[in-house]
């Protein structure tokens, strides 16, 4: 029978590579997840607030040669994700009634364009939602859960402006 030991200094040296490759975010084994980057800030852009731990989210749009592109809205590890992220309010209108006291993330997007709305949290729940969203318009998304593991919906309300009545109001997404 052979006996293997590892010697003091060989284990200082492993663990001192091991954590270097974990602390720096460069390790093959444990990639960074690619970000969602909002495009120019124009008069036309469409406007998307998705209620919810932000972290959750994802938006992918397809540019002009049909490539799906995008990632996830907040920066987070792809295996862990002690907190759900933090709000990031731009000022886009509000319903008068709603409660936006729990945590929501505010961005822009190109309209016109195939957009894909992931959301996933740890413990099975994944859902896409595909809309085309319009110039000048604002979104709100909003995810639900089942009584069943694992079952999950996303759905988006476009919030429209009635300007006799003076007020904001939730319209379902054609």
């Amino acid at each position: 029978m052979m006996n293997y030991s590892i010697n003091g200094a060989g284990t200082i040296k492993a663990t001192v590579l091991t954590a270097t490759l974990l602390l720096t975010g460069c390790s093959a084994l444990f990639p960074k997840p690619t970000l969602y980057v909002p495009p120019e800030n124009t008069p036309d852009v469409a406007k998307i607030r998705l209620m919810g731990a932000p972290m959750s989210y994802a938006l992918y749009q397809k540019d002009s040669d049909g490539k799906k592109i995008g990632g996830w809205v907040q920066e987070h590890s792809a295996y862990v994700n002690i907190l759900l992220g933090n709000t990031r309010d731009l000022g886009f209108p509000k319903l008068k009634n709603k409660d936006y006291s729990g945590t929501f993330f505010e961005t822009i997007l190109l309209p016109d364009r195939q957009t894909t709305i992931h959301h996933a949290l740890n413990g099975g729940c994944t859902v896409d939602l595909n809309i085309i969203p319009k110039k000048k318009s604002l979104y709100e998304i909003h995810y639900s859960y089942g009584d069943k593991a694992g079952y999950c919906v996303i759905y988006a309300k476009e919030i429209k402006y009635d300007a006799d009545m003076d007020i904001y109001y939730e319209d379902n997404v054609k």
